[in-house]
């Protein structure tokens, strides 16, 4: 608690934290855009706010895929400008690549944020753990598990199916396979683990009553959706959760937590793909055609 005197007025500020890390600032004074005490506190309330991570200023950090942790991911071709790459290149993050990023989590954003207790969230497939030899024999399931508490984890279905035509069982099996392998892969890290949010592959899923029915029943109340998708996007609030109705989804009560995809896309792994895909899907010909750093820097 600070007190501040001024002339014959005393007022104070507090900084309350909870034993889960939150924090809370009050001041006890009255207030206004047009107030000296306003106009003195602001700075102090937003440093504190946003941890001094470049005030006023939007950034997109190039960092770990936290998508299809564990599984593969077949590679844009930009020869064929095809999605469906014929010589079979997949990328799957490496030792190397969780390596990487947790020295920049540690070294950088921890620091930039002065937010020591800050993780990602990874979402995972559990198949692929199995798929490359499982936790004895697949070394990034091996270092993952050793680092997992480094992380916070959400389920990503067990094997990244669409789910916008499975049925009820089919769905119900995805959610609660992946919940065995956070068990068995997590352990006594399990607390890391989400129990009421998910994520579906490609945000399918949605508009399908069952799939919806089958996360409602696993009491997973919370799924991303994409603010480019029309009837995703939340109605009066960007910013916050939308509903599924029982009139446009088939099934009412999940909230949608709105997302802002960026031009950065998951299926490629080096600057040629990101600017032969993006040229691609927008379709960008000639002198229209933008380059890497145009790219990243519409994207910043």
């Amino acid at each position: 608690m600070a007190f501040f005197t001024k002339t014959e007025s005393t007022i104070s500020a507090v900084l309350h934290k909870t034993e889960d890390h939150r924090e809370q600032m009050h001041f006890f004074f009255s207030q206004s855009k047009n107030l000296f005490l306003s106009k003195y506190f602001a700075p102090i309330w937003v440093k504190w706010l946003v941890r001094n991570l470049y005030t006023g200023k939007r950034r997109t950090y190039l960092s770990l895929q936290v998508d299809d942790v564990f599984i593969p991911t077949e590679l844009w071709d930009p020869r064929e400008l095809s999605g469906r790459n014929f010589e079979k290149q997949l990328y799957r993050n490496s030792v190397e690549d969780i390596e990487h990023y947790l020295d920049f989590q540690s070294n950088y954003l921890k620091k930039k944020t002065k937010d020591f207790h800050f993780k990602i969230e990874m979402a995972f497939n559990g198949k692929g753990i199995l798929e490359y030899g499982g936790l004895k024999l697949d070394p990034l399931s091996i270092y993952l598990k050793r680092q997992a508490p480094s992380f916070n984890w959400v389920s990503h279905t067990y094997n990244h199916l669409e789910l916008d035509h499975l049925n009820y069982e089919q769905v119900r099996h995805e959610v609660i396979d992946n919940n065995k392998a956070a068990f068995t892969f997590l352990e006594d890290n399990i607390h890391l683990y989400s129990t009421k949010g998910l994520v579906t592959p490609r945000i399918s899923g949605l508009f399908n009553p069952q799939a919806l029915s089958a996360f409602a029943d696993q009491n997973y109340f919370y799924v991303i959706g994409d603010n480019t998708v029309r009837n995703l996007a939340p109605i009066e609030n960007k910013h916050l959760a939308r509903k599924t109705t029982e009139q446009l989804n088939g099934f009412k009560g999940i909230n949608i937590i709105p997302r802002f995809p960026n031009d950065i896309f998951y299926n490629v792994s080096n600057p040629w793909e990101l600017q032969t895909l993006f040229n691609h899907l927008y379709q960008y010909r000639g002198t229209d055609r933008l380059g890497v750093e145009e790219i990243l820097e519409k994207n910043a």
